[in-house]
Formats: C-alpha cells, sequence, structure tokens
C-alpha cells in the first residue's frame, strides 16, 4: 500500500469522524430546544394553576360576602341595594306627640257594627229622628197658610225624614253639592232615578225649606247666648 492510498483512507476517517460531530451537535441542541419548550411548558402550567387558585379562592370570597350579606341584609332586585334586617339604632329619645298611646279604629257601640244601617242608626237614634220630625212639622204648621191646597204642605213622619237624609247622603256621595238640586230630579236621563222615585221636587223642596233641628220659639233666648243654637240640641246628641 503505497503513501497516497494511506493518505486517502486517512482523510475518509477524518470526513466520517466530522459528520458524526455535526450530528452528536444536533442533536444535543434539538435535545437543548425539548428541554426548554418543556420547561417553558411546566411554567405556564405552573402560571395557569396559580391564576386558577387565585380565582377559585376570590370566588369563594365573594360567595362568602354574599353569604354574610344574605344573612344582615335583604339584597334588591338591582342585586347592589340592600336593605338591612335589623333596624337602625336610634338614640334619640321619642318625642311625646309621635307616641302612640290609642289604636286607631271605631270605638264603644261602633265596634262590632258591621251594617250600613247599624251605623247609621248609631248616629241617627229614633229619638233624634222624632225630634227632627216634631221640629219639621212645627215649621210647616207656620207656613200651611202660605198653600192653597191643603194637600202641598202635609205633615211629614219619621221614614219620610229618613228618606229625605238618605238622599242627602247619596247626592254627597256624588258630590253634587255644587249642582243645582232641581237638577237631581231631571227626567231627561242626566239624574239618578233614585230622587224622583223617592219623592217628588215640591216634596223635596218643601222639606229642606221646612227642616228644623229645635224648637224655634225658644231659639231666641238660645241665639242671645250660643250662635249654634238652631243645631246645638241635635249636635250634642250625635256628637256625643
Amino acid at each position: 500500500m503505497d503513501e497516497n492510498q494511506i493518505r486517502l483512507m486517512l482523510e475518509e476517517e477524518n470526513s466520517d469522524s466530522n459528520y458524526k460531530d455535526e450530528n452528536d451537535s444536533e442533536v444535543e441542541d434539538f435535545v437543548e430546544i425539548q428541554e426548554d419548550n418543556y420547561n417553558s411548558e411546566q411554567e405556564d402550567n405552573s402560571e395557569q394553576e396559580q391564576e386558577g387558585q387565585s380565582a377559585e379562592e376570590s370566588n369563594s370570597q365573594v360567595e362568602s360576602e354574599d353569604h354574610q350579606t344574605y344573612i344582615n341584609y335583604y339584597l334588591g332586585k338591582d342585586r347592589h341595594t340592600r336593605w338591612n334586617k335589623t333596624p337602625a339604632s336610634n338614640p334619640v329619645r321619642r318625642r311625646a306627640r309621635n307616641i302612640v298611646t290609642q289604636l286607631p279604629g271605631a270605638k264603644g257601640g261602633a265596634k262590632y257594627l258591621r251594617e250600613p244601617g247599624e251605623i247609621w242608626r248609631l248616629f241617627f237614634t229614633e229619638d233624634v229622628i222624632d225630634r227632627m220630625a216634631k221640629y219639621t212639622n212645627g215649621q210647616i204648621k207656620r207656613i200651611s197658610s202660605q198653600f192653597i191646597r191643603e194637600k202641598d204642605c202635609t205633615k211629614t213622619n219619621e221614614i219620610e225624614l229618613e228618606a229625605l237624609l238618605g238622599l242627602l247622603l247619596f247626592a254627597g256621595v256624588r258630590k253634587n253639592c255644587r249642582l243645582n238640586a232641581k237638577d237631581l230630579f231631571k227626567t231627561d236621563g242626566s239624574s239618578p232615578e233614585i230622587f224622583r222615585l223617592t219623592m217628588s221636587w215640591n216634596r223635596f223642596y218643601l222639606l229642606l225649606r221646612c227642616l228644623r233641628f229645635d224648637d224655634k220659639d225658644t231659639r231666641v233666648v238660645g241665639a242671645s247666648v250660643d250662635k249654634l243654637a238652631p243645631i246645638r240640641e241635635l249636635f250634642e246628641e250625635i256628637i256625643a
């Protein structure tokens, strides 16, 4: 074997060794890249786990706050307004005029009344209606000479007088206080039938004209002392 052949063989071996070194370096670089990727993935996973734990902790904290809120407050529909379940402390002393000493509502005999007729009779007793009829008939007798026909000025009674008071009460419920009384007896359909079915306009007008609550013969003496003398007798009894 000559020198040239030996030299060629040595060159081939050197080239093979260089190729192997290059391949080894490439493999090492690839391994290092994989290790870097793995480390970065591990770091990302750890960061995600930490974020998940912090989110869970914040959610649990919010839930605990909401639970505490539901314990101490009523939460409004807007999910923001809080209504405290316990009243706020008021160190200021309550004023005497704001202290309720009596419960509102009916008292005495009116407490157990349910029917409208019973309540009406509580104010306008039979004795009150009798005296009103008596005083009204006295006034009708005084003006009877002004009528040609006797039937146009007949005396009234307790039933008719209560019917008159009922019509006045009904007119007040309908708020007809500013309406001409004659319009309540119209027949064109603009007024309630209850008025003209109860009595005629002439009779209604006569009773209103003669309605009295006291004895006119003794009123002069009382009027000098009391300006409410015309109604004082029945007023005291109804209010009392």
